[in-house]
């Protein structure tokens, strides 16, 4: 977005495909005032302060969730890039307060020199390997961990990073829980694994707020255990993906020759249809 009455630059980078909107001169801190229903807001540059009365901690949640997840929303609408709230800080009476999360459940695994140097040129090796079946998967799981990381917390793109998780599972085995089931014991997975580490994926992704849209909040302490179990998976889909590899790279393990990724005739038909609807809109733009 670029400021009336400033001059206009333009940054492209070719290397991304992304363009970058510089002003000259730049915008200037923000300042606006807004009272409604015994509140007040003030805003100052990149700081938000909102004066409210709260009966009950009922209200004190609703307030702070709508600071932090509502707002950022609504400006968004607006504004092209999406603003997020860093930090959430309070008094209520005489008491000071922060929003934060009471903890983390993550996995480290401590790696040598050598260990690292192996991962890299295991990693060149399987090029040979990586076409069809395999290069969509091994893609689906680079799209997961990015949107783990690039995040505000790990959690902010979690239904999509187990879309992705589970679109791994498929590429690989099959679009059914059953195929998927059948599958992974090729690979070595156990019963308990499978059921445990695999199915529920899938199963979040079938009905709940993964491949639907959904405006239920589940309980805290579920979500709580849900996040714990989520922080596991990136590993677990890892481990999945480098037994791949080892056993393609032995013979012990083939995917399936279907490696043609070309819409049937059908599904070709429809897209090009899509395209010809969309191409005026964009050719007008």
């Amino acid at each position: 977005m670029g400021l009336s009455g400033s001059v206009i630059k333009f940054i492209f980078n070719c290397n991304t495909g992304r363009v970058q909107v510089l002003s000259d001169p730049n915008l200037s801190p923000l300042s606006a005032r807004v009272e409604a229903d015994n509140a007040l807001f003030e805003l100052k540059g990149t700081t938000l302060r909102l004066q409210a009365k709260c009966e009950n901690d009922v209200v004190l949640h609703n307030i702070l969730l709508s600071l932090l997840y509502g707002l950022p929303a609504l400006l968004n609408i607006e504004f092209p890039d999406p603003p997020i709230m860093l930090s959430l800080t309070g008094k209520l009476g005489e008491v000071e307060f922060r929003w934060e999360h009471s903890d983390a459940a993550f996995l480290v695994r401590r790696k040598t020199e050598d260990e690292l140097n192996k991962h890299v040129i295991d990693s060149i090796n399987n090029l040979q390997f990586l076409q069809g079946r395999l290069l969509a998967a091994t893609q689906y799981f680079h799209t997961a961990s990015r949107l783990i990381v690039s995040g505000l917390s790990s959690w902010e793109f979690m239904a999509e990073s187990i879309l992705n998780f589970c679109k791994v599972l498929q590429i690989l085995f099959g679009e059914k829980l059953d195929d998927i089931r059948a599958g992974l014991p090729s690979l070595g997975f156990s019963d308990d694994e499978i059921e445990m580490d695999f199915i529920p994926l899938m199963v979040l992704r079938n009905y709940f707020d993964v491949g639907h849209a959904q405006s239920i909040i589940p309980q805290s302490e579920q979500l709580q255990l849900l996040y714990e179990y989520l922080s596991r998976s990136e590993d677990n889909i890892r481990h999945l993906l480098k037994r791949t590899f080892e056993h393609i790279a032995d013979g012990t393990f083939k995917l399936p020759e279907e490696d043609c990724f070309d819409f049937n005739p059908d599904d070709q038909k429809k897209f090009d249809q899509l395209i010809n609807r969309i191409r005026p809109r964009i050719k007008n733009s």
